[in-house]
């Protein structure tokens, strides 16, 4: 064994990152657009572009995988993609996308903070950073609880609204009504959609 392979063998992983795929990133290595919901045909063939499509896998001894050209025994599986018709809230974003959403204008999307207090946490932020480099939960929960306290937006004026979760990914904005005629004024819940949502936060 050469001293090259030797070396080569005996690297140690030092970490491990896990992190989300772009949509751009998925349809490049997704095998299949699904597009069907059925499995098989009248005549037991896997429909194309469904839910046993052969180029996700195959489940028989003897047959060959369409993507890898491998056998049961060898192939891997590959997964596919289906394309929404409409936004999808994550489940497990439901709370940071709620904190984003409480934290920003909902007409220009900027964060409800002055300027100059987006300085003093900027400075902030750096001198953590640099003095233990990492930024305490402390801080970032200071920074929400602040901008929290906005009724109007620093940067454009627009009104703001309380926003409320309701599990496990609605979100609801109350929004301020007129009373009719002898009447208070009061709120009213107003559904965000996803689409509204993925609006307001895309500026992000």
């Amino acid at each position: 064994m050469s001293l090259a392979t030797m070396e080569e063998a005996h690297k140690i992983i030092q970490s491990i990152r896990f992190t989300l795929l772009s949509p751009t990133e998925l349809r490049k290595l997704s095998a299949v657009e699904v597009q069907a919901a059925d499995t098989y045909d009248e005549d037991g063939v896997p429909i194309v572009s469904g839910l046993m499509d052969g180029r996700l896998g195959t489940l028989e001894p003897r047959q060959k995988c369409k993507t890898c050209g491998n056998t049961a025994s060898a192939c891997p599986g590959h997964f596919g993609h289906i394309e929404l018709a409409e936004p999808a809230i994550h489940v497990s974003f439901a709370k940071l996308i709620h904190r984003l959403l409480s934290i920003t204008c909902r007409n220009c999307g900027r964060i409800l903070l002055s300027e100059e207090k987006g300085e003093k946490y900027r400075a902030r932020h750096k001198e953590l950073k640099q003095r233990l480099n990492t930024i305490p939960d402390a801080f970032l929960d200071e920074i929400i609880k602040d901008a929290k306290k906005a009724q109007t937006c620093p940067h454009c004026g627009q009104k703001q609204y309380p926003i409320e979760h309701g599990k496990p990914t609605t979100f609801h904005e109350m929004v301020e009504k007129e009373g009719e005629a002898g009447a208070a004024p009061g709120t009213a819940p107003v559904r965000l959609t996803p689409s509204t949502v993925r609006e307001r936060l895309v500026v992000l």
